[in-house]
């Protein structure tokens, strides 16, 4: 073999080597960064007995995570100043002070800690709580997002809503890649010191564009909005949006992905049930892929005690003030009612999606609480009914347990519909069917829904235990709850309905009163309410003999 021939071979087969190198996966050079993402948290202590959730669980799992990944960035995708039932005490000041302790440390302020604003951190919303969420807002160790969010001026011409704390976009390095980040609110809550803008799609593309200007390598987006609104953004916007959004508002983990992971939707559990660790790659070329794992937060990641006695020291303080005002003992939340027989499913995945047992039982006493003035059927939004977790059977029921379900002061209302409006109704409470707390309980009535279809069929009114169709011009005299009816609120969409229908009644009755009541009354023998197909689902029954 000469010398001329034997050089050629070699550099063939150096070329070829040289070639399946580039080609091998290990071997390219890929940059990643690290999300732990959560949304939706109402609870400092967790669920089910503690065994699930909690911000305790939450630093464990971050700790144990950024020993793998230094760069960790933590997002939450808004609702967690409120509702709870500490927080109509103490206005988020506790959930605050919790997330202030992610990082492990006191009175440091969290850079890899990102939130943004869900509707509920309005629900103090007049002009006069802007100082209360400035305040929350100043107090907190991690940073505030909002690129919708318009805060109006005060009377010195200075913004009511205002800190270093908050910004409308960020750019940030984390293991040499450059992430611009925003965020996005629905308008589900407005309060008079804001005003939110809904071109979602439009904001979106404007300001993925600002960043990509800015330098950023990769887009992120941490919305508050139906899963819809996510979707719209990712397919309407393409790659001129966000390459990730971090989700919440629905509170069932979910996701959505363009063709090869290029552009995610991702949610995770409510109350930390589940929490979405997620990987952003970026290549030599720039192009981004995601990848994600739901982690489940329960009992196999341990509680970190300096965030679990914090949040003890909460509850107590809670607790006192609570039993002291009501001039009763310090266990006042904790005595005993009654009892429940079987287990109450009150979970929201089942609640805000299926009749539950836990539903059926409060809507009987909100029917039964306006019977003698000829209320024939009931039904409220399951976002009304705030548990998110089921009571074991034989357990004892409490103030608590009250005070948990009604978060919010549900006064009940009744109002005289068309058999027509109330179809509209049912029809609304099925729309977008993922766990949305428009989702109705209901008593006095029933009808099939039709999963595969998305319809709400075969609406039948039960009068006396007798079914019978209902027509489209017949009068319906209806209990509901006050927040379906309040003109000044989103009233969860059924706006089919107004105030002019209300029939006024005195004195008005509390739905936690007339829960609580039944409770009692049933006294040593407990209660034990059943699912008797007032609402017939598709995916869980043959409905045919209710649509005959």
């Amino acid at each position: 073999m000469n010398h001329e021939f034997r050089s050629t071979v070699y550099a063939v087969l150096l070329g070829v080597l040289i070639s399946g190198c580039a080609l091998t996966p290990a071997e390219t050079s890929r940059r990643q960064v690290h999300l732990l993402h959560i949304n939706d948290v109402y609870r400092i202590a967790g669920v089910d007995g503690q065994t699930k959730g909690g911000i305790d669980r939450l630093r464990t799992l971050r700790k144990s995570l950024e020993k793998q990944h230094e760069d960790l960035l933590i997002t939450h995708a808004g609702d967690f100043l409120f509702p709870s039932t500490l927080s109509r005490e103490f206005n988020g000041e506790q959930m605050v002070d919790l997330m202030n302790q992610l990082d492990g440390a006191s009175d440091k302020l969290d850079k890899n800690l990102v939130v943004t604003f869900g509707n509920h951190e309005f629900d103090k919303d007049k002009l006069k709580h802007a100082a209360i969420l400035n305040e929350r807002i100043n107090e907190s160790e991690f940073y505030w997002l909002s690129s919708n969010i318009q805060w109006k001026n005060g009377a010195d011409g200075q913004p009511l809503v205002a800190s270093d704390r908050l910004a409308g976009t960020q750019i940030r390095t984390l293991n040499g890649v450059k992430l611009g980040l925003f965020g996005l609110t629905t308008n589900l809550k407005v309060p008079e010191y804001a005003d939110i803008d809904t071109d979602y799609v439009g904001i979106a593309k404007t300001i993925s564009a600002k960043l990509r200007r800015q330098g950023a390598e990769v887009v992120i987006a941490l919305t508050h909005l139906r899963m819809t609104e996510d979707r719209q953004i990712l397919d309407s916007a393409g790659s001129d949006g966000p390459d990730l959004i971090v989700g919440g508002h629905e509170h069932n983990k979910q996701s959505y992905c363009t063709e090869n992971n290029r552009r995610c939707v991702i949610k995770a559990d409510a109350d930390i049930r589940s929490a979405a660790l997620i990987t952003l790659n970026v290549d030599d070329n720039g192009q981004v892929s995601v990848d994600f794992d739901f982690k489940d937060v329960d009992e196999k990641i341990s509680q970190d005690p300096k965030i679990k006695a914090l949040a003890e020291r909460w509850d107590e303080k809670y607790s006192k003030i609570f039993c002291d005002r009501e001039r009763a003992p310090s266990d006042c939340l904790s005595t005993s009612l009654g009892s429940t027989r079987v287990k109450l499913i009150g979970e929201e995945l089942e609640i805000r999606r299926y009749e539950t047992n836990l539903g059926n039982f409060i809507l009987d006493q909100a029917l039964a609480a306006y019977r003698p003035q000829g209320a024939q059927i009931a039904f409220i939004n399951s976002g009304s009914l705030r548990l998110n977790q089921d009571i074991p059977a034989n357990s004892p029921l409490t103030e608590r347990s009250l005070r948990e379900i009604f978060q919010y002061p549900t006064q009940l209302k009744l109002v005289k519909i068309t058999g027509k409006q109330l179809q509209q109704i049912i029809d609304h409470s099925i729309e977008d069917w993922t766990g949305n707390g428009w989702w109705l309980q209901i008593a006095g009535f029933r009808f099939v829904h039709d999963v595969e279809r998305q319809q709400a069929r075969g609406l039948t009114l039960i009068d006396n235990g007798s079914p019978r169709s209902v027509t489209d011009e017949e009068s319906i005299i209806a209990v509901t709850n006050d927040y379906i009816m309040d003109p000044s609120g989103n009233r969860d969409g059924y706006t089919m309905i107004d105030v002019s229908q209300e029939i006024p009644v005195s004195p008005s009755q509390s739905l936690l009163d007339r829960t609580r009541q039944a409770i009692e009354q049933a006294g040593a023998a407990g209660i034990a309410p059943v699912v008797d197909q007032r609402i017939c689902s598709t995916d869980r029954h043959d409905c045919s003999q209710l649509l005959q």
